[in-house]
């Protein structure tokens, strides 16, 4: 397990669109995982294409979080939880 870091400072949750935050500009390791906490996914995302790679991960029915880490560092930065519509 890794470094646990607190604000000193209260801030806000993280939600919504990952391309409103800096993320996106982070050499990015996502791996997903089914309900029962198996990894189904590991994909370093590529440069040009992270929001396409992304949506891959969201449509598999298979996965339903996924863990975004630093793919330089290692680091954990986010654990994205999908929220399955349905038809």
């Amino acid at each position: 397990m890794g470094p646990v870091y607190i604000h000193a400072d209260s801030c806000v949750q993280a939600n919504g669109d990952l391309s409103d935050t800096e993320v996106l500009s982070l050499p990015l390791l996502v791996k997903g995982f089914d309900s029962n906490g198996s990894i189904v996914k590991t994909q370093q995302l590529p440069e040009e294409s992270k929001h396409n790679a992304l949506d891959g991960f969201m449509r598999n029915k298979d996965i339903v979080f996924s863990h975004a880490r630093d793919a330089e560092y290692g680091c954990f930065i986010a654990r994205i939880q999908y929220v399955k519509l349905s038809d």
